[in-house]
């Protein structure tokens, strides 16, 4: 199974499974990991949702091997009507505490997944890159509107109009991670903090959460706008060439587009 869920003592651990692939999530994942939060949200004892990845990276972003421009017509990434579409649209609707355990690589949506988190853990290895217009694709999960509210707005186009990617020291300093953890204690520090969350009174910290996150609604909006603007980029040529120079391992050329 590529996506791995665990419920225990209040809290649900959805952990992407495709080390090998450092956990680039295909067409499939997303399906899978909208059934992991089906089940968490579903479950009343369940009050802390942890995100982690196995291997040596917490996620590469979307398997472009997979995730090619030709597949679009099979219904893939279309607006919002779509499993990653739908799973990006439901996180910031989510009442759970949300964490995340970072380590290695974290590209894409691994990045833009902890802007919907409450609390992020990183290893020293974790490298946060956000290349979404080097690819031809516009940003996504309403990262276009929070990450720059999380921090600042040069910072913000740094990470993604010049895609640069920055290093776990970097994302303490700029609040993109709430502090670092030695890699070897990683998970089990992540599963403590949830856990210690966890049995906090559940209303006293439902209702904080909701207070804590009432921008969370002009989010949401993003992510539909952001879903416009991706389907529109979709079957552009900037992407098919970005996908073609992937595939063929070259550097791309966008010279000739305008």
């Amino acid at each position: 199974m590529s996506v791995l869920r665990h419920i225990t003592a209040g809290v649900c651990e959805i952990r992407l499974n495709r080390p090998d692939k450092l956990n680039a999530i295909t067409p499939q994942m997303w399906v899978d990991l909208n059934a992991a939060m089906d089940a968490a949200e579903a479950d009343p004892g369940v009050r802390v949702i942890l995100f982690s990845g196995a291997g040596k990276a917490f996620c590469a972003g979307a398997d472009l091997n997979a995730f090619s421009a030709d597949s679009m017509s099979d219904g893939v990434p279309r607006g919002l009507d779509n499993p990653g579409g739908r799973f990006t649209a439901r996180l910031p609707q989510v009442e759970r505490v949300m964490i995340a355990a970072v380590q290695g690589h974290a590209v894409g949506f691994g990045t833009t997944l902890l802007l919907q988190c409450d609390y992020v853990l990183a290893a020293p290895s974790a490298r946060f890159a956000l290349p979404f217009v080097p690819r031809g694709f516009v940003p996504e999960a309403g990262s276009s509107l929070s990450l720059p509210r999380r921090i600042g707005y040069l910072r913000a186009a740094q990470m993604m109009l010049a895609a640069e990617p920055i290093d776990a020291q970097t994302a303490l300093a700029w609040a993109l991670i709430t502090r670092i953890v030695d890699e070897a204690g990683l998970q089990d520090e992540a599963r403590a903090v949830a856990q210690r969350i966890a049995a906090l009174p559940p209303a006293a910290l439902r209702r904080t959460r909701e207070l804590l996150r009432r921008p969370q609604a002009t989010i949401a909006a993003q992510i539909e706008r952001e879903s416009e603007e991706f389907t529109a980029q979709l079957h552009s040529e900037e992407v098919r060439e970005a996908m073609a120079a992937f595939q063929e391992k070259r550097p791309p050329d966008f010279s000739k587009l305008s």
